[in-house]
């Protein structure tokens, strides 16, 4: 009898975890609009994008950031909810808010996608920039002007897909989630700066593959 209840125990489990549905980056989330973290991981959008009319939208040259077209931004709008999305799914891809000013709502791409997410989007800054003033007939400098040029930057940010938690991605945040692995923490003891610059986002790959998330059912 033991056996036979052991056996069904295992049995069990192995449907168990058969049935479990793992969030990596070839998953197929189902297209649409969730309104938290916990929805993503439920792959349970608040608005399927087949119910809602009119749906469209554009993509950047890289793919990577996404913006509402002007009829479907003043749809969500009318409807009150713009500001209750979380992240966008189209394609079974999804894509995280990180914009809503005056000009533009824009979504970001997971670049990579598991227990520790990552994301990264450009944004453009002012940035002063002192000219000087040359007399045009002797070369002499006579003086200077300050002009503002649009500096473009990357913004990098990891993403705790178990809590929906954003943070910068730095070397001491992303280690905060490498240690609690053993074996990825013995290989990281006491490196040179550069070495753990060099290991950083390939170890982050290797922490989600060793650590995944699955669909909360």
């Amino acid at each position: 009898m033991s056996k036979m209840i052991f056996t069904g125990v295992l049995l069990v489990a192995f449907h168990w975890i058969a049935a479990q549905q793992r969030i990596d980056h070839t998953f197929q989330f189902i297209d649409g609009a969730y309104f938290s973290n916990q929805q993503l991981i439920k792959n349970k959008p608040n608005i399927e994008f087949f119910n809602f009319k009119p749906f469209g939208y554009q993509l950047d040259s890289k793919s990577n950031l996404l913006f509402f077209d002007r009829n479907t931004l003043q749809a969500f709008e009318n409807k009150g909810i713009i500001d209750s999305i979380w992240t966008v799914v189209v394609g079974g891809k999804p894509f995280i808010k990180m914009g809503v000013d005056s000009n533009a709502v824009y979504f970001v791409k997971y670049h990579l996608i598991g227990k520790v997410s990552y994301f990264y989007y450009p944004v453009y800054t002012d940035k002063p920039v002192e000219m000087f003033v040359h007399n045009p007939y002797t070369g002499d400098r006579i003086g200077y002007k300050t002009v503002t040029n649009k500096q473009k930057i990357l913004i990098k940010k990891i993403l705790d897909l178990s809590t929906g938690e954003i943070q910068d991605y730095t070397q001491e945040n992303v280690l905060v989630y490498l240690k609690r692995d053993e074996r990825l923490r013995q290989t990281l003891d006491q490196p040179s700066e550069q070495e753990v610059e060099d290991k950083l986002f390939k170890s982050l790959k290797i922490y989600n593959d060793r650590n995944p998330i699955y669909i909360k059912k």
